[in-house]
């Protein structure tokens, strides 16, 4: 018997029961085939209703054009007492797909093993929509791999298999596998990164990055669409190996974040003790590009573009309290950055070194201006949010987070994690990490183990494009400005 579990999601809207319907595809013919529901959850969306009346249905049937397949339909509908279907809801069904499959054939040289099967892909940049309604309830609940794709930025697939033990085919102790990729003209062939024991798809679970064979894709490859050729094998033996999954993925073109960097050379009083010159030195081009690597990972973005450098000398009082509200005297900080923005839609990005005794108050960001500290890759990505717009995840913990100002109220309650929780299972591209939502938390909060929300990521890929499409960048090396007690000086390089 072999065990398939999926869901059907209804986002938001009126009307009588709405139908869903989605395939399965199973390593052989299927005999006889039923279904049924494992859990649902459902919620009237604006005002308060008395609930009246639910409707649930589930059917599935063997494809009659391909008896590999299953059809599986879904119809929900909510209603307060009014007896009318008038009021918006949303809702989730959660469904297991029970079948009887023919005896396992025993397979030809050169055949594919019908006990052994690669069940879906998810491809990732950052954080994505996968198999959500396992962990989390409407209204965050949404399609497989749909938030959207980055050109230019790097990937990471993850294959989902399932291999029935009990098939009576000589048994397999280890699965690697192998993808190709196309894009136009170009072919790759990628070996997973590890190999991981055989399970069946219905106990995978999405937090153990060895349930999963994963695949780093290169950015190179990232574009257009793209074109992936999944199969997976037994280690010892290549020879038993699966059918192909082929599955395509579409990149879309989005701006690079463009920056003018400001290294800021401190000669105030608010010094740490011990601090040597070098530490209020302005820090040099290197420390920018180091301090935007977290960035280019959490942003939907290909990368991100220095179009200035120049530096900059400040006196005045920096050392902030976050308690008093807002930036404190960064606030000053950023007003003097602000003669640097010119004619260009760059995001100018103060930067002060080590031996600066700034308080409680790391960094801070307004539109089009930000500051922050070397080699806080966190506040950069932080600060930045705040330059585009972003406001603060909540915290619901002292002892974890800082209550911050400027909470943004629409941020998603993921129930069952922390108030600022990433909510989705991200994922490092560059060296395959796991964010787990029970433990990462949107780069826009307090908390630690930073990375970013569907929220922010999705929001992001809204602002960036209106804020820096067709902007011209400004002309690298023609000057280098410097700034004095909040008075601006030219001059020469």
């Amino acid at each position: 018997m072999y065990l398939r579990k999926s869901s059907f999601n209804y986002s938001s809207g009126k009307g009588p029961t709405r139908s869903s319907n989605k395939s399965h595809t199973f390593p052989r013919e299927v005999q006889n085939v039923a279904v049924g529901l494992i859990g649902y959850s459902t919620a009237f969306n604006g005002d308060d209703h008395e609930f009246g009346r639910m409707i649930i249905e589930l059917d599935a049937e063997i494809d009659g054009s391909d008896n590999k397949k299953v059809n599986v339909t879904g119809r929900f509908g909510l209603r307060d007492w009014s007896g009318e279907f008038d009021d918006k809801y949303s809702g989730n069904i959660q469904y297991i797909i029970a079948a009887d499959l023919v005896p396992a054939p025993v397979p030809g040289p050169g055949d594919a093993r019908s006990d052994l099967i690669v069940v879906d892909a998810e491809f990732t940049q950052a954080i994505q929509h996968f198999r959500s309604a396992d962990h989390l309830a409407p209204p965050n609940v949404f399609p497989d791999n749909s938030i959207r794709l980055v050109r230019d930025k790097p990937g990471f697939v993850r294959l989902y298999t399932d291999y029935d033990v009990s098939s009576g085919l000589p048994a397999i102790s280890s699965l690697s596998g192998e993808i190709e990729i196309t894009n136009g003209s170009t072919t790759q062939t990628i070996a997973s990164m590890n190999q991981i024991n055989p399970v069946r798809d219905i106990n995978i679970d999405r937090a153990q990055l060895n349930h999963t064979l994963n695949f780093q894709i290169p950015e190179s490859m990232c574009r257009g669409t793209l074109t992936v050729r999944a199969k997976i094998f037994s280690t010892s033996d290549p020879s038993q190996f699966s059918a192909t999954l082929e599955k395509s993925f579409m990149f879309e073109t989005f701006p690079a974040l463009p920056i003018t960097a400001v290294a800021v050379k401190y000669t105030g009083d608010d010094v740490k003790d011990g601090a040597t010159d070098a530490e209020l030195e302005a820090p040099l081009m290197s420390d920018f590009n180091n301090v935007f690597q977290f960035t280019e990972k959490v942003y939907p973005i290909p990368n991100v573009v220095i179009n200035s450098f120049m530096n900059m000398t400040y006196d005045k009082d920096i050392e902030s309290d976050i308690s008093s509200g807002g930036c404190d005297k960064f606030s000053d900080l950023l007003d003097s950055l602000e003669d640097f923005i010119g004619d260009s839609d760059d995001i100018v990005y103060g930067m002060i070194n080590s031996g600066v005794e700034t308080g409680s108050v790391g960094g801070c960001g307004r539109s089009g201006v930000v500051a922050g500290k070397i080699n806080a890759q966190g506040t950069a990505a932080h600060e930045i949010g705040h330059g585009l717009g972003r406001k603060h995840a909540p915290c619901d913990n002292v002892t974890r987070c800082a209550e911050p100002a400027n909470t943004d109220g629409n941020f998603p309650v993921y129930s069952g994690y922390d108030s600022d929780s990433i909510g989705e299972f991200g994922i490092d591209p560059l060296n395959g990490n796991l964010l787990n939502p029970g433990s990462a938390h949107d780069f826009m909060g307090y908390s630690g183990t930073r990375w970013v929300s569907p929220y922010t990521y999705k929001a992001l890929m809204s602002k960036i494009p209106s804020e820096f499409d067709g902007a011209s960048p400004s002309p690298a090396g023609a000057s280098r400005m410097m700034l004095s007690g909040g008075s601006l000086e030219q001059v020469s390089q």
